[in-house]
């Protein structure tokens, strides 16, 4: 990119965020033995796959860092690299390929231990985690006291500058929160009794109105106003349903409005089965026609 290519130039300082078509190809390989070598794996998929491989790690938990049986491979987002989805096997031993799924939370660079965006590229200058000088923290020289955990003893965030925790703490102050999302609890709507029409609310509606009209004649009572508003919630699937109904029953009318709709419903009741009561139906339409 020229942009890119400028920066480097001259010389300033950026960092890139990488869209996903062009992010390279990351898989976990699980069912291998924990002390499993990653420079074995690396060796192995290059060699009898003829994959491109950038580095394999091996996974660890997020607290305790112990070592976990499954191990992270990258590849260059390359055609020849998508074959890795169909390997079963790796230094002889049945595997099961899946996709790396990073922890939640935003992102952290381990470079400069900014967030949302990656170490690979960043090339703004390098910032200790443990001490914050112009290194990695993978390269710092300073000593530190530990604890009974190896963990440093009141650490200084780099990020924020306040004592007791590291810049990679989830509680610092500016370490980027998960946005939440405030989705409303919608109430449920009352369930429409077919039964419960809408004229025989009204109708309830204005009986209790005159119930509880004032018996004193002298008092001035305003019958012009209208009953109180009520509102009955439909499902769109009953209202589609009832359109529906509402049309056969035009058409049922325009194709047997000569007929005697008494004498319809008669023979269809007395009809034996559904195939008789086809037939009514089909003579009364050669008689309408």
């Amino acid at each position: 990119m020229r942009l890119t290519r400028f920066l480097k130039e001259k010389e300033m300082q950026y960092y890139v965020i990488v869209p996903k078509w062009e992010r390279p190809i990351k898989v976990v390989i699980r069912n291998l033995p924990r002390d499993t070598r990653p420079q074995e794996i690396k060796g192995f998929l290059e060699y009898y796959h003829d994959l491109k491989v950038d580095k394999v790690i091996q996974l660890t938990k997020f607290r305790t860092k112990r070592p976990l049986p499954l191990f992270q491979v990258t590849l260059p987002n390359e055609d020849k690299n998508k074959k890795i989805w169909n390997i079963d096997n790796v230094c002889y031993i049945k595997v099961e390929i899946q996709r790396f799924q990073r922890r939640t939370g935003a992102l952290q660079c381990f470079n400069c231990n900014l967030h949302h965006h990656a170490a690979a590229a960043c090339r703004l200058d390098p910032r200790c985690l443990k001490c914050g000088g112009p290194h990695s923290h993978v390269q710092c020289t300073e000593r530190f006291e530990l604890n009974t955990e190896g963990k440093i003893i009141n650490p200084t965030c780099i990020n924020c500058n306040e004592t007791g925790h590291l810049a990679s703490w989830r509680g610092c102050k500016k370490f980027p929160k998960t946005a939440v999302n405030n989705i409303r609890s919608i109430k449920p709507s009352r369930r429409v009794d077919p039964k419960f029409t809408y004229s025989a609310i009204a109708r309830q509606n204005y009986d209790n109105e005159n119930d509880d009209l004032p018996i004193n004649d002298n008092e001035s009572v305003d019958l012009r106003a209208p009953p109180e508003e009520v509102s009955v919630t439909v499902s769109p699937q009953k209202v589609d349903a009832l359109k529906d109904i509402l049309y056969v029953l035009d058409e049922f009318k325009r194709i047997f409005g000569k007929s005697d709709i008494h004498e319809i419903a008669k023979k269809l009741k007395t009809a034996n089965n559904d195939l008789d009561r086809l037939q009514v139906l089909v003579k009364l339409l050669n008689l309408s026609v």
